[in-house]
């Protein structure tokens, strides 16, 4: 299924009150309602971060934030690294490849805001092997986070 993409990057300050709302209400609905984990989705970073959001029809399909390596996970060794995380995709548009599109752009955007340094994530351990194909490489033992196993990773 072809579909045609808007991406857009913003700084907090310019998100609206709607836009805002359709980002909180994706990545409850997938990590809160779907994944089943109970945690403080509003996390305080989100301020300090760049939001990506790809639109179709006018309508959130997916997201995720850029988080400045002052606010990084502390964890494995991603303390001072850039990082994107929170990255979510809209369950009808799973399986089209659309997690590999947004990040491709948010490694992109990351290097633009951050310039050449190596990215870190914390991924979830069912997903590294798509972010390896995307370059990341393990560099540590593997964690639970909010009850999930994850790995932590780099893009040198």
């Amino acid at each position: 299924m072809t579909h045609s993409i808007e991406k857009k990057l913003y700084p907090f300050s310019d998100l609206d009150l709607h836009l805002w709302h359709d980002i909180i209400q994706l990545r409850e609905r997938v990590f809160i309602v779907e994944q089943r984990c109970l945690y403080q989705e509003v996390d305080g970073k989100d301020p300090y971060c760049h939001h990506i959001v790809f639109y179709c029809d006018n309508n959130l399909i997916a997201y995720t934030r850029i988080v400045p390596g002052t606010l990084a996970a502390q964890v494995q060794g991603g303390k001072g690294l850039p990082s994107i995380g929170r990255v979510v995709v809209k369950k009808e548009f799973r399986g089209q490849k659309m997690g590999y599109t947004l990040l491709k752009y948010a490694i992109e955007k990351t290097k633009d805001i951050h310039g050449d340094r190596s990215i870190f994530i914390s991924a979830q351990q069912h997903l590294s092997g798509f972010y390896s194909n995307l370059g990341f490489e393990t560099i540590g033992e593997p964690y639970l986070e909010v009850g999930i196993p994850h790995s932590p990773m780099v893009l040198l």
